[in-house]
């Protein structure tokens, strides 16, 4: 359990200065809170409640362009740069399992980004009150995107191993991943479009929440299709990350 703190506090202490901790919460909450532009006058009132709803959505959604580019340079240098560089052998040198050393590197990240997205909605919360269900929603679908991102950013760092192509590939492969959706709309593919657009489970999941069928409301606007899409995608990165990280030869 030692050698699992050591690591951690290495991880932290070489990734996560707080220079880079201010400028990753402070663009979250300039990018979060610019948007919620009407809420304080709204907040209360049921039948613009949409209008709330989509202004968090809109925060949330904007926050994915700093999001990618954040993880993608976190990750490029904890793990490709640290592979490039030898680091990585230096810390294998320690009597811990490669799989722990990567759940560090992975719970690490994940808790710190996923703190970040969520502040300013509490701040928000504290400043103008805020509808439970948009909140649940919204935090919902940023921490399952957030899971997909995480995961996916580590595989490339493993197999690129050098940290400026790290960098390049996961940045270029999640524009891919959050621009998809329009493309398919162009091509009249509205309800793959739907699917493949993380994003929609935050309206989804309000509507569930607010529903009188639940269920039905969630299966009838394909929520659960994102789900299990973006939940059996994050597995599957995360089992590739294991295995190449199990079998990588740094010698």
């Amino acid at each position: 359990m030692k050698h699992v703190l050591d690591i951690l506090k290495l991880e932290y202490d070489l990734n996560w200065r707080p220079p880079i901790l201010g400028i990753i919460y402070a663009t979250f909450f300039a990018i979060y809170l610019s948007n919620l532009k009407y809420s304080a006058a709204i907040v209360e009132e049921w039948e613009k409640v949409y209008m709330y709803v989509f202004e968090m959505m809109g925060g949330y959604m904007y926050l994915s362009i700093p999001l990618i580019a954040f993880i993608g340079y976190v990750y490029s240098r904890s793990i490709a740069g640290s592979i490039s560089s030898g680091l990585m052998k230096t810390i294998l040198s320690y009597p811990v399992k490669r799989k722990k050393i990567l759940a560090v590197k992975f719970t690490l990240g994940y808790l710190i980004f996923f703190i970040a997205g969520i502040l300013p909605m509490l701040y928000s919360w504290f400043l103008y009150g805020i509808q439970v269900e948009a909140f649940i929603s919204v935090t919902t679908t940023y921490a399952l995107k957030l899971f997909f991102y995480t995961a996916f950013a580590i595989s490339i760092s493993l197999m690129a191993r050098e940290s400026l192509a790290s960098l390049t590939e996961i940045l270029f492969s999640l524009y891919i991943v959050e621009s998809l959706p329009s493309f398919l709309y162009m091509l009249k593919l509205d309800r793959l479009a739907k699917i493949v657009n993380v994003n929609m489970l935050a309206l989804i999941l309000h509507n569930t929440f607010t529903s009188d069928n639940p269920l039905a409301t969630l299966i009838e606007s394909d929520g659960v299709y994102i789900i299990l899409l973006y939940s059996s995608l994050s597995v599957i990165f995360t089992s590739i990350s294991i295995i190449i990280f199990q079998k990588m030869d740094l010698d």
